[in-house]
């Protein structure tokens, strides 16, 4: 566990003690031999329950979604709760050591997870119910226990999930949560719809709950091709940025380094991991709106007339109406909006003063400005350094915001004095 943190490994051995002590209370109460009486049915769904979790579906860079809930869910409504867990348990076992190949703090983390939320859901049900699956599923109170177990499930697992996701990137659980239940909600509860369909097939036959592949197949493919469409969306968004930077020679690949420089101000400005991934995504995509304006006036290498600057100014809301098509760029869009105000409030479209500007436009106007001034333009060529500083603190509190604009003069003041290295001259010298 070298990699992990102090807290993070507490936690995780804290997990794996509780899971352990679940796991004996349960197998004293009697049922672990129901493995045995029905070792086939027990072995598939070891392996179904290996297989799902070896093959998640990425719905964001940090998160994703197993079917794996759906062999879980039919195996604690099929075995009592020691032998579900022993099932779970081993199936996400096999999958994090033998097909992922896991660092063992990923694996006794994961089997811990698994053990403690089908190890609960387990004991509701078996608690609350007798009778056969099909009476239960037959009759209301049963429908409602099994809505009961479906929640316990998901919430134990959501909170499991965001105190480790909090103690790795030092956010709040609950920001961690909301994260974690912020996509694809709809199938995520299909998951748990098919679970006791599972568990009734099963009960039909070894061989008719092998056809249930074929469903649950299916709402896999669903999961990848939303992820899928999901990214695909972001990267044309993305390509179409890119192009509207080349129409003009002097911004190539501009909003890639202003959505860099963004993501290190904000780290340094230590906000949190997921308003930091919004202002870096944001960033990617804030001159989209230029696709609007006339490529002569962009390329202009004298002022603008007063027309020209009046299309110039259309162009935040430009973008935020084409980017607000897309989800994955919607909690962006006003940051998109606000990135050319002043943090005097001269400033445009709204003419907003200090603090009421969005703190992710802040950093994006800063970023902005900076390369900017390390570019060349048709009218100038690419600034100094030490000459950015000048200009970065004669304008701090007029035109941009003061404590953002403090944190990048303090990076580049250590980096000329060579007492540190980032993205920002990294990109400098690859632009």
């Amino acid at each position: 566990m070298r990699d992990f943190s102090l807290p993070l490994r507490a936690y995780i051995l804290g997990l794996a003690l509780l899971a352990l002590a679940l796991f004996v209370s349960a197998a004293n109460l009697g049922g672990l031999n129901a493995v045995i009486e029905q070792p086939l049915l027990a072995g598939l769904l070891v392996a179904a329950i290996a297989a799902a979790s070896s093959f998640p579906v990425h719905i964001s860079p940090k998160t994703k979604v197993s079917v794996e809930t759906i062999a879980i869910f039919a195996t604690l409504l099929l075995f009592p709760p020691p032998a579900a867990i022993a099932i779970s348990a081993l199936g996400k076992f096999i999958s994090y050591q033998v097909f992922l190949r896991k660092k063992w703090p990923n694996t006794l983390f994961e089997v811990a997870q698994t053990t403690l939320y089908a190890g609960l859901g387990g004991f509701f049900y078996h608690s609350l119910v007798s009778e056969p699956l099909t009476s239960v599923i037959n009759s209301p109170r049963g429908l409602l226990t099994l809505v009961g177990v479906a929640l316990i499930m998901h919430v134990v697992n959501a909170f499991l999930v965001a105190g480790v996701v909090a103690l790795q990137t030092q956010r709040s659980l609950m920001r961690a949560l909301v994260t974690y239940n912020s996509y694809d909600l709809p199938q995520q509860a299909a998951l748990y719809v098919m679970g006791p369909l599972a568990a009734l097939v099963a009960q039909i036959g070894f061989w008719a709950l092998c056809l249930m592949i074929i469903p649950v197949a299916l709402v896999y493919i669903s999961f990848r091709n939303n992820a899928l469409l999901r990214f695909q969306t972001k990267e044309a968004v993305e390509a179409l940025a890119d192009t509207i930077d080349m129409r003009d020679p002097y911004t190539f690949a501009h909003s890639q380094r202003v959505a860099r420089y963004a993501r290190e101000l904000a780290i340094n400005l230590g906000l949190p991991e997921d308003v930091v991934d919004t202002i870096e995504s944001a960033a990617r995509v804030h001159d989209l709106g230029k696709i609007g304006v006339d490529t002569s006036i962009l390329s202009k290498p004298t002022a603008l007339s007063e027309a020209e600057w009046e299309m110039m100014r259309k162009h935040p809301a430009i973008g935020v109406s084409i980017v607000g098509r897309f989800p994955f760029f919607r909690s962006g869009q006003e940051l998109i909006l606000h990135h050319h105000e002043r943090y005097d409030g001269q400033g445009y479209p709204a003419g907003l003063e200090g603090d009421s500007i969005p703190i992710g436009a802040r950093v994006i106007a800063v970023a902005d400005a900076f390369d900017a001034m390390t570019s060349d333009r048709p009218y100038r060529r690419a600034l100094p350094l030490r000459a950015v500083l000048r200009e970065l603190e004669q304008h701090k509190g007029t035109q941009w915001d003061p404590q953002v604009t403090e944190v990048l003069t303090g990076i580049l003041r250590q980096e000329l004095e060579g007492q540190r290295t980032s993205v920002l001259l990294s990109s400098l010298a690859t632009a």
